[in-house]
């Protein structure tokens, strides 16, 4: 039969403590080897590196045929430039870099919903 310390806490109860810590450390760092063996997989990282690029794809077409959320160079856009979340209240100003302009700059109004 286990005894109990002044604290109320028995020996087994702290037994059962530090085998279910020492089974999480180990699950940890079985799952830290195997992510640093699949990682340095080249064929996991091609694979990655693919998906990595259809979803960036797949996003960039979204955004084009949706219209303008995001779109700092569609004047008609009924979305945030800066958040594309919100719909636009008013316009701002921005400076945009052109190489053949004078300055340098040009300015630009992109919509804006004020909370951004």
């Amino acid at each position: 039969m286990a005894h109990a310390d002044a604290l109320g806490h028995s020996e087994s109860g702290m037994e059962v403590e530090g085998a279910v810590e020492s089974g999480l450390l180990e699950r940890r760092r079985y799952h830290r080897e195997y992510m640093r063996r699949r990682r340095s997989d080249p064929q996991f990282d091609a694979r990655e590196k693919t998906s990595r690029d259809r979803r960036r794809l797949a996003r960039k077409l979204q955004m084009a045929s949706s219209g303008a959320p995001g779109d700092a160079t569609n004047p008609n856009a009924r979305f945030c430039a800066l958040c594309g979340l919100r719909a636009s209240t008013t316009e701002i100003v921005r400076l945009r870099i052109v190489e053949d302009s004078p300055g340098g700059y040009v300015k630009v109004r992109i919509p804006y919903c004020g909370q951004c």
